[in-house]
């Protein structure tokens, strides 16, 4: 059984190049048994990846990747972590902490210690430092994207995972689905950046080695069995289905008479002074009226 555990799609906004749809494709024609989106603070592809994945008989999973920065005694602490449901429970438990992320301005994860509430998640990184800090790592990832000195890390962070007793697994960050989408996916990340292809960033992709590749072709890359059998007990572990044989749309409960596009607005314009003050409340207005407009 085996599977990409951070797979990064389009929803991930200029940090992704393929659909969910493309990434399943790819993974099923390469021999995968599953495929876990990892989109960057939502599980907005979720329910695509379930169809597709469905249509191609590969077993989907759900997860999220959050931007963990805090002040440490000794440092900032700057990591990336990736967390997957592994049923219901962890799935609104997820979806809990995404949405407490989003309550503020620049979603980022400021307390790191509420990772280790999460209930029923797999919780990992590649970055051992969370672990030093009191955070609860399942897993320590490893990736290996043919870049100088690659070969040589994965040794240190496997050493570093021992040392803290905490196993690895392989979880190469997929950023789109073949080779050939490279260049959209630069392209991408240039629009991110606010730079030209033309010139040189930290950020940009060094290399196409960031799309699904086959399992025999990792197994060269990484020698460590224990680690692509966690991969394997992760997927047989997480079992969650977004999309059942009915769905029951909530319905909202208003006053009596009351027009939905009004109390829409109402709340709406009730909360943005609490998002945006200054010159940019003036321009968030005039937004906030342009969509409600445009949907009413």
């Amino acid at each position: 059984m085996f599977g990409s555990l951070n797979t990064f799609s389009h929803f991930s906004f200029l940090r992704g190049a393929s659909s969910p749809e493309e990434l399943a494709a790819r993974a099923a024609s390469l021999g995968h048994t599953a495929l876990c989106l990892t989109d960057v603070n939502g599980v907005y592809g979720a329910v695509r990846l379930q169809r597709a994945c469905r249509n191609l008989g590969l077993k989907p999973l759900i997860g999220a990747t959050i931007h963990v920065v805090a002040k440490t005694e000794k440092k900032i602490l700057d990591a990336w972590v990736t967390i997957l449901a592994k049923n219901h429970t962890g799935y609104t438990s997820l979806n809990t902490l995404l949405t407490t992320i989003h309550a503020d301005v620049e979603p980022l994860l400021t307390t790191p210690s509420a990772l280790n509430d999460l209930r029923d998640c797999v919780v990992m990184s590649a970055d051992a430092s969370l672990v030093v800090n009191g955070v609860h790592l399942d897993y320590i990832t490893l990736d290996h994207q043919r870049r100088p000195g690659d070969s040589r890390r994965i040794q240190q962070y496997v050493q570093r995972a021992n040392e803290l007793s905490v196993p690895t697994i392989i979880a190469p960050e997929v950023r789109y689905a073949a080779r050939d989408d490279y260049a959209a996916f630069d392209v991408l990340t240039c629009t991110r950046l606010g730079i030209t292809v033309f010139e040189p960033h930290a950020e940009r992709p060094h290399n196409d080695e960031q799309h699904l590749r086959s399992e025999d072709e990792l197994l060269r890359l990484f020698p460590h069995h224990e680690a692509f059998r966690n991969t394997a007990a992760v997927i047989d572990a997480c079992t969650f289905d977004v999309l059942p044989g009915h769905v029951t749309p909530p319905s909202a409960h208003l006053p009596d008479g009351a027009n939905p596009d009004d109390v829409l607005r109402e709340v709406c314009e009730h909360a943005l002074p609490k998002r945006y003050s200054g010159e940019v409340r003036t321009k968030a207005e005039a937004l906030l009226d342009h969509e409600l407009t445009t949907i009413a």
